[in-house]
Parts: C-alpha cells; structure tokens; sequence
C-alpha cells in the first residue's frame, strides 16, 4: 500500500508539472498570437448615427478582426469629407464615408478609393410630419427646410430640385448642422435627411413622419461605403483584404442577431439613445442589401450605380459637367477585397 501511494505522488508530481509547463507554453503561445495582431485605426463616419458603422462594431465585438489578426481601434465623430482626407494622409488605416465624398476627393487628388459600399441605397429624402405633410415634390413650394450644410443631403437636395425643375428661391432653406430637432419642434415644414436618422427620431420623439424618399425619383445610387489609401491597397493588401472580410462578417451577423447588435452599438456608444438604435438598425439594415448582393455578397459595387452618383453630383452643381470627363468613376472604386460569395 505504501509502495502505491509512493508510486501514486510520483505520478500526480508530474502530472502537476505537466499542466505547469502545458500552462506556461499556452500562456506564452496567446501573448505571441496577441504580439502579431496588427494595429490599425477605423475612421467612424459620425457620432450622431452610429447604427452606420454597426458592422464594424460586431466585427470587434465578436473577435472578427482578430481572427483575421487585426486589433483595430474606432475614432469618430468626424464628417464624411473629413475621413477621406484623413486616409488620404494615412492618418487612418480605413474609414466610413460616402459615395460622393469619394468621388470628390478622387477629383481634388486625394488618394483613396472605396473597397466595398455598406448600404447599397442612398436613402435621402425630405421629411415633414403628418400635420403638415409634403407628399410630392410641388408640396415644397413655400415651405421652410432643414438642411445641413456641406452634407450627402445639401447634395442630393440641390440635385432633386433640379431634377423636379423646382426653384429654390419658391422655397426657404435653413442651413443647420442637427435638422430633426429643428423639425419636431415645428421651427420648419420639413427637413433633408437619410430615411434611417430623422424620420426614426421624429418617431422616437410621438410624432407622425412623412417621407418624400429620392430612391423613388430615379435617384436611387449608393450611400455609406468603406475607403482605405491608394497606399494601402498598393502597399498592404493583404492587410485590407483582412479587414473586408471580418466587417463584412461583422454585417452579416448583424443581419442575423438585429437585437445582439443593438446591445453591441450601445456597448461601444453608451450615451446613444436605445430606442433610436432600434429603430435606425431596422431602417438600415435592408438597405444593405439588394440584387447585386445577393449574387456576389454584401458591399459590392457596380459601374452603373457609380456614373448615377456622378450624375447626381453633377446635378447639385457641385461639380462641373466638364470635369467629369476627368473622372473615370472605375478609379473610384474596387470589388477585389470583398470575400467572394
């Protein structure tokens, strides 16, 4: 007997040892994986909706980007004109913005190019309540609208007015950074919006929206997409292709889990307002898809839907018709990181 239980402390000995040494190599084995993880910054396109950029926030939340081995980091708040300077200085490694801050920015030399578009509608609109409602584009005539300034809605607006050959000066425009607030407190007739942020915080807030959608007026192009450097796609594009694949994973599981990713968006914006959450994730998350996606997968873009965004700017005046023959809008963008489907 006592021979066993020498024989028995020997054994359970290295057994302890064993697990030490297992413990140890494991130990260092995940502090080696967690050393090789590339740091890189994502650009968030605003603070004020970020149901925007929920993918992305799944992506982190769930381990996406590291099993891609990225240890990516959010800064926000900034404009969409402001991101695509900021990549184009490298001073970001990829971020949220829109087709037309793209397309200007290829035209003032600014080295960036989009690698996949995240809602595959444009979704501008004009917004009004129910009390006072405008239903088509002669509604307008009179009214007092919201729009804010240097914006993808001053873009489109200017090009709907045109496109309805409507004259602006029959209507009385107020340039406002924050325009639903301005619209709930009935201080103006309607306001320029995308249809997932203004007419969901005037639900939010009691009151009935009207939406006057441009999507319906031949205007229906791209919205949000994803840019990185001319430097980067050149330089690391394995790094980028990494990167497509988790985010849009990241969407893709948002699609499947909608109350998950609430939770997940309010964990990384904690002072966001929950019921807005829930109501601009399901305004935005069918937009994310389309035909295109569901032959070739999620963010994917296509010539056709790129020269109507031209066109668009084009009609808003804010750039000239001649100089679109400088512009080929295959520079703007490329299909070649998104994972095949």
């Amino acid at each position: 007997m006592g021979n066993f239980n020498r024989n028995t402390g020997k054994w359970l000995a290295m057994c302890a040892l064993s697990i030490f040494i297992f413990s140890g190599i494991n130990s260092s084995a995940a502090f080696a994986a967690q050393e090789k993880l590339t740091k890189v910054t994502f650009l968030c396109i605003t603070s004020r909706a970020p149901i925007l950029d929920a993918g992305t926030f799944v992506a982190q939340d769930k381990g996406f980007y590291k099993e891609e081995g990225l240890d990516v980091s959010f800064e926000g708040g900034m404009s969409a004109n402001d991101n695509v300077v900021l990549i184009g200085q490298n001073k970001g490694f990829a971020a949220s913005t829109g087709v037309f801050s793209t397309m200007q920015a290829r035209l003032k030399g600014i080295p960036v190019i989009s690698v996949g578009v995240v809602t595959q509608s444009l979704s501008s609109c004009i917004v009004s309540l129910e009390e006072n409602p405008i239903r088509k584009p002669a509604d307008l005539k009179g009214k007092k609208i919201a729009i804010p300034p240097a914006s993808v809605n001053e873009t489109t607006y200017k090009a709907f007015m045109k496109r309805q050959h409507l004259d602006r000066k029959d209507v009385v425009e107020l340039m406002a950074a924050a325009t639903a607030p301005l619209l709930i407190a009935k201080k103006v007739d309607c306001c320029t919006s995308a249809m997932y942020h203004a007419p969901v915080l005037v639900e939010v807030a009691g009151l009935t929206p009207v939406v006057l959608n441009f999507d319906d007026y031949g205007m229906d192009t791209y919205g949000v997409n994803i840019v990185v450097s001319d430097d980067s796609v050149k330089n690391r594009p394995d790094l980028v292709r990494a990167f497509m694949k988790a985010t849009v994973k990241g969407w893709e599981y948002a699609l499947q889990h909608q109350k998950e990713a609430e939770d997940i968006i309010l964990k990384y914006n904690p002072t966001a307002d929950p019921k807005y959450i829930s109501k601009g994730l399901a305004g935005i998350l069918p937009k994310i898809t389309n035909k295109d996606t569901e032959k070739f997968g999620l963010f994917h873009q296509t010539e056709e839907k790129w020269n109507l965004a031209l066109d668009i700017l084009i009609d808003s005046g804010e750039i000239d018709r001649e100089i679109d023959k400088k512009l080929n809008v295959k520079t703007c963008y490329t299909n070649d990181f998104l994972p095949k489907k």
